[in-house]
């Protein structure tokens, strides 16, 4: 006996002229067959929308209840997040009996982006570099990477991969790239996540926030960024400089409406290089990982290097786990500490 079937009829409305709707900017609706998974599975059916206010209209859908989600593509580059307002659950499709369903993505429900269009104010970042000036940030603990040390760095850098590279091609292909860095892709630079009064997150949605307003302006907020509403009460600050996201969090959370700060969780592991400064000599550690890595990688490689003076001493390389640890080992995993032996 063939299953029974309904007409299903889905308006989308998006009442927002900031952000578009059109080929780059989809609306994603999915429909899934459990009424209460909260869109968690593979859907039954996808649309694309590209304007609205948009129709879909489903007719003979096979009887039954569903979950329906919308989704917008807010920067045409995949990167998409429901709403409350975009998600409808328990829908009946009946014989006989058409079933409406309006998906109306709220401007006061969506995800807010503040944009800030203030000029630069701190012309010392970013820089040509990032490695160097991540490193650098990270070396120094300030808000700003010291000129003078981000230099040295990048010279650094470039003198043992022109020196070593030919010999050791990972040296090429491993850089920086801080832990701190989460599984959104976030850069570890210029970004900072701030926990927000309940008053305040009741601004934002009212399009009347100001609280952060001239701090914003003096350290070159590009945008705020609201992905954690209506969860929590958090915001995701984004810099034009490169800006030490330890210290960002510091300096706000002297702003009445800011309650704590907090950075992404670490999320995977992978090839890396661990720099370490003690007195007037940095050292690098470049490692290579492979196998698992999701999980913390199984093999690792290392090289390391001292620099002094402007020159550079390759000291020698070591397989992690192999016995004995070579002599220069306990020196070099300060850097690391996670791989110390003792």
């Amino acid at each position: 006996m063939p299953p029974e079937r309904g007409d299903l009829l889905i308006e989308v409305f998006y009442p927002d002229p900031l952000l578009p709707v059109d080929s780059d900017h989809e609306i994603e609706v999915s429909l899934f067959t459990d009424p209460t998974n909260e869109g968690r599975g593979c859907p039954l059916m996808q649309v694309s929308v590209t304007e609205v206010p948009a129709t879909i209209a489903l007719a003979e859908f096979p009887a039954g209840r569903y979950t329906i989600w919308a989704f917008h593509d807010e920067g045409g580059d995949g990167y998409q997040q429901p709403c409350p307002a975009q998600v409808a659950y328990n829908v009946p499709v009946e014989p006989g009996s058409p079933t409406g369903v309006e998906l109306r993505l709220h401007a006061t429900m969506r995800r807010y982006r503040l944009i800030s269009v203030a000029p630069l104010p701190l012309p010392e970042t970013p820089r040509a570099n990032r490695e160097a000036e991540d490193m650098a940030l990270a070396l120094s603990g300030e808000l700003i990477a010291p000129e003078e040390l981000y230099h040295r760095v990048r010279l650094d850098l470039a003198s043992i991969r022109a020196a070593h590279g030919d010999s050791i091609a990972e040296l090429q292909e491993i850089y920086f790239s801080h832990r701190l860095a989460s599984s959104f892709g976030r850069p570890w630079s210029g970004f900072c996540i701030l926990e927000l009064t309940t008053e305040a997150r009741d601004q934002i949605r009212a399009g009347a926030f100001h609280c952060l307003d001239d701090l914003n302006d003096q350290l070159g907020l590009a945008y705020l960024d609201t992905f954690p509403f209506p969860w929590e009460p958090e915001v995701f600050l984004f810099f034009w400089g490169r800006l030490n996201p330890l210290r960002i969090g510091q300096v706000y959370l002297d702003q009445p409406c800011v309650t704590g700060s907090s950075l992404p969780s670490i999320v995977g592991d992978g090839p890396d290089l661990y720099p370490h400064q003690d007195g007037e000599r940095v050292s690098y550690l470049f490692r290579n990982a492979w196998g698992d890595c999701p999980s913390g990688c199984i093999h690792n490689e290392f090289w390391y290097f001292r620099c002094q003076a402007g020159r550079c001493e390759y000291v020698g390389t070591w397989v992690f786990g192999q016995e004995p640890p070579p002599g220069w080992w306990d020196e070099a995993c300060q850097a690391v500490p996670r791989f110390c032996l003792q």
